[in-house]
């Protein structure tokens, strides 16, 4: 088995056990008793340890290696999911009280945020060792392929099995990495890393070549998971579901994103080698289209077509974003700025929550608009800004690594 299909293996693993729990958690904070801003707290919590840990694990997958990065990351998913599910099932049970399972679920996501940090910062380092200018796009569109199926299978999975209970989803997602670990523990070569020059300087966010990237990635997933931890509240409330039901439409919804990301990552970016720029200046006005859509969706076909739009936009982004900032530094810095551009992910994914939540409470149009606005933004950056312009020339196909 080639050692970039068993990363892409672990990463999908991943992405399906996260892909579960999107159209679970609206329902299952209801069930709980516990309120929208707490169900935004519980993937806040998440977020912040999943961009604390990112620069942690960057630096340790060049010191150790991608390989136990990466096994670290799948072992860390099952055990955090794992008491998610447990917490959960005592509160459905009335085992303890509202105020403590929300702290259960806190401490669970986590612990899970922490440790599966690793495992994109990990494949994304490997794809950076292994390619350059062009290429290197292509590759990454390999790693967004396997959150496109994680996010195809996850929310089917969820679905499927939300017929069985809300509770039945998540400790199989809890289950399935465990697979991918055996398959990296035994398929993927222990590579050992590049000797780093000494006198180098550790690598900062703040540094010139990087951090107007990092904010483009920090406001696209702002916008993102707003709309993600939100679209559950929105599903049942306009469509008048029971919790059940509005898991399995959502899981329909979200199945469409998974496939729509499938056709961008496979079908446009990896066999054309699309450069970072040109998709972020095409993808992100898609994204924009299929989110006021969804201001006015009221119908489950409308609701639908605004994701596989929104979908395909951001299918095409956000592999651009990335392949932009690993084009911006040297092969010794490949870890640090996968590191720092998952952490910029992650950063973003601890406010969407919050702010998106507490406005959906004042007008649950209100997350959806200010998603636009701040795509809009990034829409007007990756045109206007000189740094962000620069990089067509990094990916010129006569470029070759550091």
């Amino acid at each position: 088995m080639k050692p970039t299909a068993v990363i892409i293996a672990g990463l999908f693993t991943v992405y399906t056990g996260l892909g579960v729990l999107n159209p679970l958690l609206a329902p299952l904070v209801r069930e709980l008793g516990l309120s929208e801003t707490q169900g935004g707290l519980i993937i806040t919590v998440a977020a912040l340890m999943f961009a604390v840990g990112s620069p942690f694990w960057g630096i340790r997958s060049e010191r150790w290696g991608r390989k136990p990065v990466l096994l670290i990351s799948l072992f860390g998913f099952s055990l955090g999911f794992g008491a998610f599910a447990i917490a959960a099932q005592l509160g459905l049970q009335n085992g303890i009280a509202p105020g403590a399972v929300f702290m259960a679920l806190l401490l669970a996501r986590a612990l899970a945020g922490f440790l599966m940090s690793g495992a994109p910062v990990a494949a994304q380092a490997f794809v950076a060792d292994t390619t350059s200018g062009q290429e290197r796009t292509a590759g990454i569109a390999l790693l967004g392929a396997a959150n496109g199926l994680g996010f195809v299978a996850g929310p089917a999975l969820g679905a499927a099995l939300a017929g069985f209970g809300l509770l039945a989803p998540l400790y199989t997602a809890a289950a399935i990495p465990l697979i991918a670990a055996v398959l990296v523990a035994l398929w993927l070569p222990r590579v050992t890393p590049q000797p780093r020059d000494g006198s180098q300087p550790q690598l900062r966010p703040t540094d010139a070549r990087i951090w107007p990237w990092l904010l483009v990635g920090f406001t696209i997933i702002v916008a993102l998971v707003g709309v993600q931890i939100t679209v559950g509240f929105l599903f049942q409330d306009r469509l008048q579901l029971t919790p059940q039901g509005a898991a399995q439409a959502l899981g329909v919804a979200l199945v469409t994103v998974g496939i729509t990301n499938l056709v961008a990552h496979l079908g446009i970016i990896r066999p054309f080698k699309v450069p970072p720029l040109l998709l972020l200046r095409v993808g992100v006005p898609l994204a924009i289209l299929g989110f006021a859509i969804l201001i006015v969706a009221a119908t489950l076909p409308l609701l639908i077509l605004s994701f596989v739009i929104a979908g395909l936009g951001l299918g095409l982004a956000l592999p651009g974003y990335t392949a932009a900032a690993t084009l911006e530094v040297t092969s010794q810095e490949q870890g640090a700025v996968a590191g720092l551009t998952v952490a910029a992910q992650g950063f973003g994914a601890m406010v969407g929550p919050l702010l998106a939540t507490s406005l959906y409470q004042l007008r649950p149009e209100s997350p959806y608009l200010l998603t636009c606005a701040l795509l809009a933004l990034v829409a007007a950056a990756v045109w206007l800004h000189p740094r962000l312009r620069r990089v067509a020339a990094l990916a010129a196909p006569s470029r070759t690594a550091d």
